[in-house]
């Protein structure tokens, strides 16, 4: 019985799935514009007619640095650096010249002799900013290293687009 129920309803099925989709309907023709009617200019990129696309843009491609590296180095060592100098200022440390010294003015803190009581605290600071402004450094320098190509779009009336 079963077996008999179960071959029915796939012969039901397969001759469903068997039957041909109805066939789309023909767009509808074009209407000609009223008289006096102007169509816009086209754009670049763009075709009145919706069957013939207008060709892509043309592209060609340029050789740029890794702005996001610079950018994030250059941001981390200005923070690196302005901690430095904040530093320097608040406790009155001395030589205060050290601190205009980028990377390496830290570094030279570092080994001075501390009047405060915090002489571990001040140097765990200036230890963790030199090792700020090293890595802010050399996010900058390989920011400008490395080079990647980007595609440039010309538009027909002279503009570029770049991605």
């Amino acid at each position: 019985m079963r077996t008999t129920i179960g071959l029915a309803l796939l012969c039901t099925f397969s001759t469903a799935l068997a039957q041909e989709a109805p066939q789309p309907q023909p767009p509808p023709p074009l209407i000609a514009p009223p008289p006096g009617y102007a169509y816009p200019p086209p754009q670049p990129g763009y075709s009145l007619n919706y069957m013939h696309p207008s060709p892509p843009l043309p592209v060609r491609y340029e050789m740029r640095p890794n702005y996001a590296l610079l950018f994030s180095g250059v941001g981390v060592f200005a923070l690196g650096y302005f901690m430095d100098v904040l530093g320097t200022l608040a406790t009155s440390h001395q030589p205060a010249w050290e601190c205009a010294v980028p990377v390496v003015g830290p570094w030279l803190q570092v080994n001075d002799s501390f009047s405060t009581d915090w002489r571990d605290l001040a140097k765990a600071f200036y230890v963790t900013d030199a090792l700020i402004e090293t890595a802010g450094f050399a996010l900058t320098v390989v920011g400008v290293s490395l080079w990647k190509k980007v595609p440039v779009r010309s538009a027909h009336n002279g503009f570029v687009v770049t991605f």
